[in-house]
């Protein structure tokens, strides 16, 4: 049985419902937010929490692990097994710890 990474939660929230129902611009919205991190730190609003949307930051823990998986011209790439620690350890800094875990639980299940 396949398990869904948003938080359960969310399911059914009014957070949740809006994000995923009621926005038209939900992808564009996550797109433009996924470089926000969960502790503020991130760009280009300065958004922290709640403030980011659910699509947001589950496209910032997966595009993360897509890209640390991936060579590039100056560095090799990470084993799934180092990206998904490196997802962990930045659970509540630059990842919403609940997406990161659920991330990297049903990554490894995989």
């Amino acid at each position: 049985m396949a398990r869904s990474i948003i938080p359960a939660s969310y399911m059914g929230s009014a957070h949740y419902e809006s994000y995923y129902f009621k926005q038209p611009q939900t992808a564009n919205n996550a797109y433009q937010a996924h470089h926000e991190h969960f502790d503020g730190s991130g760009y280009p609003y300065g958004l922290h929490g709640d403030d980011i949307s659910v699509a947001a930051r589950i496209l910032s823990v997966a595009e993360s692990y897509d890209s640390v998986v991936s060579a590039r011209p100056h560095r090799g790439a990470l084993s799934p097994e180092e990206a998904l620690q490196m997802a962990r350890g930045s659970a509540g800094t630059r990842f919403d710890p609940e997406i990161a875990e659920l991330f990297a639980t049903t990554t490894l299940s995989h």
